[in-house]
């Protein structure tokens, strides 16, 4: 009411809700058909008014789920449509009340930390945004959709070049050629370092017409009940209506189809290539992906270890992807894993961290957050689904599951000890539970009797998690579907089986004419499955080297994201050549520790035991019966210490037994069990400490990343200081393998993303072709127009007396020469230092291969025994060295960052005299 004006003053807020069952316009289409209609007489008038009011409230896009598409408003308040049902009316409304509350709670706290400057800029801006709507002539609608099917491919903005060299031009060398030209030399596997040469195959072309048509004729065949519940999907419901509608929307729909969700984009290449897997592949997908998975329950595409891989291994921003991503695929839920407590990393973190870490993450495009504690605690749960439920967004809270509840001789993980956690979990509000089988230790038989006591102990509905690494996962998520589960995980069949989920491909063909089908043919992922074996190949050196399934999983109990990784420290520890030993190694040493569940950062620790103990010639009996003092990996202290929560098996009424208390205490060695609440972040403090590292203020991801992981964090930004922040476009060939002489490659990058010092010495912003510059595009920052970026590697000279050489690259028609240091020149191997006497016992060597991650004294120093002084890593174990006794040392061999063997001499200690 008001009047137009009146109208538009609603929207000059920061932020605006509706109610769904309002509407929002202008002008009203009664107004409206009052001034256009035209009508012969009354009669005329009562039968054509109500249609012409129909049809202008349609042109005019005024209801809440239109407006919220166009982005006119920021939230909708769901309101029941027959508030008699509750009793509501105008005067008393208290369900509709605390929703109410709810988003104005929610909405206000996004800007709680913004100055009046920024709120004020924030609010114009989304005013400015606002779009025009037209009701247009269909001959000028059909023009449109004609443009837009020819502008399908992105327009390639063509930099005019500039011939020449850096030098002749007198310009300094970009970091991006600097980056280019260390890759050529230190790729992880470079082709320059290699007799033998590299062959790629090509990438099919995506989007794929015959995915499109699949999906056509698949969907005229549905059977009209299905066709109904095809027309919306998860992503819609939720941004619509909120989480627990989409409960109930499971709930409602259990039993008449299956929905899934495609693990490809994360668990996938976890399980299979040691969560490697680069944006750019990703996003060569993402148009494909967008239009397949349409109705899809989600794709599960962050969170876990791809957030810390990202930044140690990658030289990605993880929070860079989830947004290019969340752009590219708007339509479908997006699904990360976190590890409650433990967040994205390897130990607990206080609450204030965690529930930070999730506000962020929603704010980035996360939906779903599938939640889970190692050891099935929902206690350290709570504080994730608090920040959850709290976001609004859907809070799938997990039992991790391992053994075999059939088993009579289980006493541990039975039928009972799950039921009563999936109540625990409903009891905190949890929208979904997850069922979180790591191993693929579930079986066929499973199903039936685990998804109805489940159903009979609460209301949730399930969605189910395995790995086929045994080769029974397929059937066991036939049997899951067919005994009620709402929802699955598969990979697509490139990237599924083995240690990663059963495939795609196949449970939807063998489900198409099921009680329960899924509303999406196999026949449409198959032009994504023939892209992604393409893509794999390019990562073939991370691949486990395992051929075929395995039943021994059922022994070991390996979970399928850490089998691949396992291989990968295998392989740096220099004990690849004896991989039966290792999963033998990894059984005996779960058994010590007390039959864990086995998920990360429980696994690790497992995993950590085993390597380190079969390097150092020792088994898991001598640990447990205490034959040996060793210093153990920092791993399994931090589970000794408490720091990873406790087991529900190491508490009453369970009795741990001598040898493990022995253990507990040999391993602590004096230092004190963790007690209490960790100590809240002091995020003022942290933002000073970013402050004056970037010289700017830090914005909320920066300092998430810095709480989770301060040291690879700063790794990163060390990287980007140098090299600069293009090497998530890097094609992943040259990633991985470098350049050879000769070898062209071409890149597209957002005209946003390029690097400052690149855009200025190629002239980006002057020498764009004015064709390509739209009025849209001309003076905003947001301009992600694709740049083309040409470059050729044209020389590498021998290396010189001093280990440099000079290598020459041409980018975009300029020549770049830059002098690099060959770190493996009169190396062996590329590791540093020398070799300690073993007859000597004050030379401290290293007992692990690996990279010297900390030095914790200096020469001159006095060092107690026992005192930690410096750290190794190898993959992501980490071990402390200790002073073996007291003394002053006298030399450091190495420094931070050396890579090493074991048996590197690492400090040498001058005892101390006894008096």
């Amino acid at each position: 009411e008001g009047g137009s004006g009146g109208a538009l003053g609603l929207m000059m807020g920061n932020s605006v809700g509706m109610l769904s069952c309002g509407w929002y316009g202008v002008i009203s289409p009664e107004g409206a058909a009052s001034i256009l209609g035209r009508y012969k007489d009354d009669e005329h008038k009562k039968i054509q008014f109500p249609k012409d009011c129909a049809q202008l409230a349609h042109v005019q896009q005024i209801y809440a789920d239109q407006l919220l598409k166009k982005k006119v408003i920021d939230g909708i308040i769901w309101e029941e449509e027959d508030l008699g049902k509750l009793r509501e009316n105008y005067t008393s409304f208290p369900q509709l009340k605390q929703r109410l509350l709810k988003f104005t709670w929610n909405e206000l706290s996004k800007f709680e930390q913004l100055s009046p400057e920024q709120i004020v800029e924030h609010r114009y801006n989304r005013f400015r945004q606002l779009g025009p709507y037209l009701n247009l002539p269909k001959e000028t609608l059909q023009q449109w959709k004609d443009e837009a099917k020819l502008s399908a491919t992105p327009q390639i903005a063509q930099v005019k070049p500039i011939p020449g060299s850096a030098a002749q031009q007198k310009i300094e060398t970009p970091k991006f050629a600097k980056y280019l030209v260390d890759l050529v030399l230190n790729a992880p596997h470079a082709s320059f370092k290699t007799d033998k040469p590299i062959q790629f195959q090509t990438l099919h072309k995506l989007p794929s017409t015959a995915a499109i048509k699949a999906l056509s004729e698949f969907e005229s065949g549905l059977p009209e009940h299905l066709k109904q519940i095809g027309q919306t999907n998860a992503k819609q419901i939720l941004d619509s209506k909120g989480p627990l509608a989409v409960r109930d929307w499971l709930i409602e729909n259990r039993y008449k189809r299956v929905l899934i969700t495609d693990t490809t984009m994360r668990d996938a290449h976890q399980s299979l290539l040691a969560t490697r897997l680069r944006t750019s592949d990703m996003v060569a997908a993402a148009q494909e992906m967008k239009a397949v998975f349409g109705q899809a329950f989600s794709l599960e595409m962050w969170g876990g270890a791809t957030f810390d891989v990202a930044f140690r291994f990658l030289r990605e921003n993880p929070w860079e992807r989830l947004r290019i991503l969340r752009k590219l695929i708007p339509n479908v839920c997006f699904q990360m894993l976190i590890r409650g407590s433990n967040a994205v990393g390897y130990a607990n973190y206080p609450d204030n961290a965690v529930e930070e870490f999730v506000r962020v993450a929603a704010l980035a495009g996360i939906d779903i957050f599938r939640v889970f504690d190692c050891f099935n605690d929902t206690t350290k749960m709570a504080s994730s689904v608090r920040a959850v439920l709290r976001a609004n967004k859907i809070a799938e809270v997990c039992l991790c599951y391992t053994g075999d509840f059939l088993d009579p001789d289980e006493k541990i993980y039975t039928l009972e000890y799950y039921a009563s956690v999936a109540k625990e979990i409903e009891a905190m509000g949890a929208h979904i539970i997850g069922v979180k089988d790591m191993a693929g230790l579930f079986k066929p038989e499973n199903a039936a009797p685990f998804i109805n006591k489940i159903h009979e102990v609460t209301k949730l509905p399930v969605h189910f998690h395995t790995h086929n690494t045994s080769g029974n996962a397929l059937a066991s998520c036939l049997a899951m579907s067919a005994a009620g589960c709402e929802i699955i995980d598969l990979a697509v069949s490139a990237m599924a089986d083995l240690t990663s989920q059963p495939s795609l491909n196949a449970f939807l063909a063998a489900t198409q004419h099921s009680v329960r089908p899924s509303t999406i043919p196999f026949k449409a992922v198959e032009p994504l499955a023939s892209y992604w074996a393409v893509v794999r190949t390019y990562y073939q050196h991370l691949e486990s080297g395992q051929l075929a399934s395995t039943a021994r999983v059922y022994e070991h109990e390996i979970p399928g994201g850490q089998y691949s990784n396992l291989l990968m420290q295998s392989k740096e520890l220099g004990i690849w050549d004896r991989w039966d030993e290792v999963l033998d190694m990894y059984r005996d040493c779960n058994k010590a520790l007390g039959n864990l569940i086995k998920v990360t950062p429980s696994s690790k620790v497992v995993g950590d035991l085993a390597l380190f103990l079969l390097k150092k010639g020792l088994t898991a009996d001598d640990v447990l019966e205490g034959k040996i003092t060793i210093a153990y990996p920092e791993s399994v202290k931090q589970l000794f210490r408490g720091e990873l929560g406790y087991p529900h098996h190491w508490k009453p009424p369970f009795e741990l037994t001598p040898e493990f208390i022995s253990l507990r205490d040999r391993v602590l060695n004096g230092e004190p069990m963790r007690e209490g609440a960790i100590a809240s972040v002091k995020f003022d403090e942290i933002r000073e400490i970013l402050k004056k590292r970037f010289g700017r203020d830090p914005d909320d991801e920066e300092v998430e990343s810095h709480v989770m992981y301060p040291g690879v964090f700063e790794g990163y930004n060390k990287f980007v200081s140098q090299f600069g922040e293009m090497a998530t476009f890097v094609p992943t060939r040259v990633f991985w393998h470098g350049m050879e002489v000769g070898q062209k490659e071409v890149i597209y990058v957002p005209k946003n993303r390029i690097d400052a010092d690149l855009a200025a010495v190629l002239h980006i912003d002057d020498n764009i072709d004015s064709k390509t510059e739209s009025k849209d595009t001309k003076n905003g920052e947001d301009d992600d127009r694709p740049i083309e970026i040409r470059f050729e590697l044209i020389r590498i000279t021998p290396v010189d007396s001093n280990s440099y050489r000079t290598i020459t690259l041409r980018i975009n028609d300029i020549n770049f020469s830059v002098k690099i240091a060959d770190k493996d020149a009169g190396k062996a191997e590329g590791f540093s230092g020398i070799k300690a006497d073993p007859e000597d016992k004050n030379q401290i060597a290293a007992p692990i291969p690996g990279i010297i991650s900390e030095i914790n004294t200096s020469v001159g120093a006095q060092v107690e025994k026992g005192q930690n002084i410096a750290k190794i890593t190898a993959m992501k174990m980490d071990l402390r060295i200790q002073a073996p006794f007291a003394g002053k040392i006298a030399d450091v061999g190495l420094r931070v960052g050396d890579k090493i063997l074991a048996g590197t001499l690492i400090f040498v200690i001058q005892p101390k005299i006894k008096q």
